[in-house]
């Protein structure tokens, strides 16, 4: 039977709900505020940033960030997350293409952390911003 949803920001993680399918723990890094199982989802998170890896034409979500700005800073950090936890698997994150909106401090901290990454703009992003301002 599944879990009651919560009501509040404060809630408790219910056990098996805090591993994958192979027992390894859901959740990679909760640094903000973590306190034993409980997760507090304040107000002022200002978004769920999404990664997503193409592969065969398919696209498929593997990171979920909650930030609480869009600052330069918080996706530096996010990114420096990424990396050490590529590092814990034996692996390098080091994307060699990278498509996303054009808000300025993301452009920012993709040029810092992968200069050798070709960064594109997201079309759809492009047609919502000239339609906004038509």
């Amino acid at each position: 039977m599944p879990p009651i949803l919560p009501d509040s920001s404060m809630f408790d993680i219910a056990e098996p709900y805090q591993t994958t399918y192979n027992n390894e723990l859901f959740l990679a890094r909760d640094i903000l505020i973590r306190k034993h199982k409980r997760i507090a989802a304040p107000p002022f998170f200002d978004q769920i940033y999404a990664i997503y890896v193409v592969k065969f034409n398919a696209s498929s979500p593997c990171v979920f960030s909650i930030l609480p700005n869009r600052k330069k800073y918080t996706y530096l950090e996010m990114f420096k997350e990424l990396k050490n936890l590529a590092a814990q698997l034996n692996r390098s994150f080091q994307p060699s293409r990278i498509l996303t909106d054009y808000e300025p401090s993301i452009i920012e901290a993709i040029s810092i952390e992968f200069p050798d990454a070709i960064h594109s703009g997201c079309y759809f992003h492009l047609t919502q911003a000239v339609n906004k301002r038509v």
